[in-house]
Formats: C-alpha cells, sequence, structure tokens
C-alpha cells in the first residue's frame, strides 16, 4: 500500500496514528460525527412529535371553541 508518510517504521506509525483519528475507535472523527448524527436526528423526531401533538390540541381546541359556541 503505498500512502504519502512512506514505508519506513515512522511513517507506518504516523499513517495509523492519522487512520485512527479519522476512522478508529470511539473519539475519532468518523465515531463523533456518527454520534452528532444520532443526536440531530432524535431532535428531529422530538420537534416532529411536537408539532404533531401542537395540531392535535390546536384541532382539538378549536372544535370545542365551535361546538359550545358563545355563552
Amino acid at each position: 500500500m503505498e500512502s504519502g508518510f512512506g514505508t519506513l517504521p515512522s511513517g507506518l506509525a504516523l499513517e495509523r496514528k492519522y487512520s485512527d483519528l479519522t476512522h478508529g475507535p470511539e473519539g475519532s472523527l468518523s465515531s463523533v460525527l456518527a454520534a452528532h448524527i444520532t443526536a440531530v436526528t432524535n431532535l428531529r423526531e422530538a420537534f416532529l412529535e411536537a408539532g404533531r401533538g401542537y395540531r392535535e390540541t390546536e384541532d382539538d381546541s378549536t372544535s370545542r371553541i365551535a361546538n359550545t359556541g358563545p355563552r
């Protein structure tokens, strides 16, 4: 495998280090981005659910007001 770090042991170690930073274990760029994507997706779902709840409450209140008429 050819890379910009060369074939010396120090170059291979450096290549491994950078690879771990981007695609390695927990704390790597890819794992942090995946966690952020999950958080944003969960927030989106929470806001959509809140919007549905607001709409249902608004429809229910409007219906009750329309059915009771003025007093």
